[in-house]
């Protein structure tokens, strides 16, 4: 209630026999408790008023010395013998005795490494149509429970809580809770108009919205186990079910969630652009450190002015849902697999900046552009061809057409801008847009090989207007970021209206200074995408991370008649897990239209790849390195006649990148 978190929170102030020992672990029982601390029911959780009165109860104090000048002006319960009350109430209800094990996710969420998981942007203000409500899911509910109560509240910055969601009534055998949908039991629509719930899809769901510059704000998610329906209605408010709940549950378990925002006033501020483009070793590591749960190794070298990062697996952090998942939206494939490898990269630590845009990068489409802060290779948007330029002169005044070879419109990288090339790995040819579902838009989403960094501007949606479909010889319908990013924009103002545009490279001059305060990338919908040369000088070529890619010891054959890394005329629709015989694979699911099709494939047949790393059982089985097998089905639905290889790597694949795969631990 004093504001103090983390260690500050908790020293010297544990039981030896504490069960929940850390600042974030104590920060999310409390804000667990919801409005039920508002002791003298005022509205909202105070330290010098609901907190005292706590610690002197606490301590033996009763009657008037309980409440003397420690009740709100504001207040609605102001008898001692109610607020003593209160409190005994909520000290049964925290001191019962653990009846389930339940735990709260969701198929939404990401593991960042961080102390909270961090909110998903659309199930906030600033997603699609003004946000929906999350998808849940729970396990390890209560024997006891019959039914169940779901909450959704933000924490305030003075403590209070305010509530996007209360789900009263849900049997206790429901275990999930879909996006956009409160059927499962019944919400509370007391606190929203009939409007207001229109605008929100139908459903009693408040958006969170937070005010303010890069305000962290908290939110908490909470399961209630009952054992007997709450006897409300749907017309109840969240105080009523509140109220509610904190008499009747059996248990309550929450997941404290956060996110980062900056709301209207502060983009048209520009109070998300960075001041200067340079950065320390510190301030680029803390960056990385965002999704430290990706990483293996960050590392500065301020003598050869070097940054490195290697990360446990090159295709990012990315959900299993069917917006992020790999290969998806190609439709220009070249048959590679996405399989478990390390990504890395170094890039200059201080950017040595140019003057004007130049010629610089590969002109294979081949060379590294910079690296994402989750750990994904980015790469020039075109493909490789051998034009007229040579080595690393190629860019925006090369007199070269790039709309023949931009892989974006012509349908060769996924719904998150990426593929797996020719070495069956993963790499990005534009900015990291599904990133953006947790990324704070004030902090780069990339650095550079040359060092500077790159935030994201605009990016995904479908293509069929930029300037490259306009030319191409086809273009992809393929809606990049899944529809779901497609309307932000967090290019500073002065580049939206026009005053300060990016340049060529899509640099961004800070302070229109040049190289005094230096420049930074935005990403962009059109080509380049990311960058389209370097504002900086880069490392030498040979400059790189010890990353260890996974290599395979022969080329795959594929289906008969099949050339691997050749591209094929299908659309990847899925890439996911699945069972097979009792055994774990890796399942992508590709659809031939009615032309062009392949002769090992039928029209508008889905065909399927399986991919499953050996096991002890496994006859092939060696533990000297990692073993694939992979199957090769034409039609879905015939899962007999599968043709199949087994392919070993040349040195096994480490236990912490099989850890991001359903094959690790």
């Amino acid at each position: 209630m004093f504001g103090l978190t983390d260690t500050a929170l908790i020293e010297s102030a544990l039981a030896p026999d504490a069960t929940y020992t850390t600042g974030a672990q104590i920060v999310s029982e409390i804000d667990g408790l919801g409005d039920s601390i508002d002791i003298d029911g005022n509205g909202s959780a105070d330290a010098l008023t609901d907190g005292l009165v706590i610690l002197r109860y606490l301590f033996g104090l009763r009657d008037d010395v309980l409440i003397k000048d420690v009740i709100a002006p504001n207040a609605t319960l102001f008898n001692a013998a109610d607020i003593g009350e209160k409190i005994e109430i909520l000290m049964l209800k925290t001191q019962q005795p653990v009846l389930s094990n339940a735990v709260i996710n969701s198929d939404a969420f990401k593991a960042t490494g961080s102390d909270y998981v961090n909110l998903p942007l659309s199930y906030t203000c600033d997603g699609v149509n003004g946000g929906t409500s999350p998808s849940l899911s729970w396990k390890g509910t209560s024997a006891l429970a019959t039914h169940l109560g779901l909450t959704m509240h933000s924490v305030n910055s003075d403590g209070s809580s305010t509530f996007q969601f209360s789900i009263f009534n849900i049997p206790g055998t429901i275990t999930t809770l879909d996006e956009g949908d409160f059927s499962i039991g019944t919400a509370a629509e007391g606190d929203m108009t009939s409007a207001e719930i229109a605008a929100a899809g139908g459903i009693a769901y408040a958006a969170p919205c937070a005010d303010g510059a890069g305000l962290e704000t908290l939110y908490v998610f909470t399961l209630y186990e009952l054992d007997s329906e709450l006897e409300l209605s749907s017309s109840a408010t969240h105080a009523d079910v509140q109220a509610a709940l904190i008499t009747q549950s059996l248990s309550a378990v929450p997941i404290t969630t956060r996110r980062v925002r900056f709301d209207a006033t502060a983009l048209a501020n520009n109070l998300h652009v960075p001041q200067d483009g340079t950065f320390s070793c510190a301030e680029k590591t803390a960056h990385f450190n965002e999704y430290s749960a990706v990483h293996s190794s960050i590392s500065c070298n301020a003598n050869t002015d070097q940054f490195s990062v290697v990360s446990h697996i090159a295709d990012g952090l990315k959900t299993a849902r069917a917006d992020q998942q790999l290969q998806v939206g190609i439709s220009s494939w070249i048959g590679r697999l996405s399989l478990p490898s390390q990504s890395g990269s170094t890039m200059r630590l201080t950017p040595s900046y140019l003057s004007e845009p130049s010629n610089n990068i590969s002109c294979d489409g081949t060379g590294v552009l910079g690296f994402s802060v989750d750990g994904q290779v980015i790469l020039p948007y075109y493909k490789q061809s051998n034009n007229s330029g040579v080595g690393d002169t190629c860019g925006p005044s090369d007199g070269e057409d790039y709309a023949g070879r931009d892989t974006v419109v012509l349908g060769e990288v996924d719904q998150c801008y990426g593929h797996s090339p020719n070495g069956e790995g993963y790499h990005l040819h534009g900015a990291p847009i599904c990133l953006m579902d947790v990324h704070d838009p004030s902090k780069p989403v990339a650095y550079m090989t040359d060092g500077i960094p790159l935030y994201y501007g605009e990016a995904g949606g479908t293509i069929e207007n930029t300037l490259h479909a306009q030319t191409a010889r086809s273009v992809t319908d393929t809606n990049f970021g899944a529809g779901l990013y497609e309307h932000l924009n967090y290019s500073p103002s002065d580049v939206k209206d026009g005053s300060n545009p990016l340049n060529e490279c899509n640099a961004y001059d800070i302070n229109g200074d040049g190289a005094i305060s230096g420049y930074a990338y935005y990403s962009t919908k059109d080509a380049p995408y990311s960058i389209g040369c370097f504002m900086g000088e880069v490392l030498d070529s040979d400059t790189k991370a010890p990353a260890a890619n996974t290599k395979l010891l022969s080329e795959r054959n594929g289906w008969t008649g099949q050339s691997v890394g050749q591209a094929i005329s299908v659309d990847v629709m899925a890439n996911y897990s699945g069972l097979y015989n009792g055994k774990t694979y890796n399942i992508t699911e590709v659809m031939p239209g009615t032309s062009n099709v392949p002769s090992f494939l039928t029209a508008n047949t889905m065909a399927q790849v399986l991919w499953r790393i050996l096991d002890s059982d496994d006859a092939n089985y060696d533990a000297s390195t990692t073993c694939f097998e992979f199957r090769y089905r034409a039609n879905s639905s015939i899962t007999n006649s599968d043709e199949t290889e087994t392919i070993c790597t040349e040195k096994p694949v480490g236990d912490a990148t099989l850890d991001f795969t359903p094959f690790g631990n």
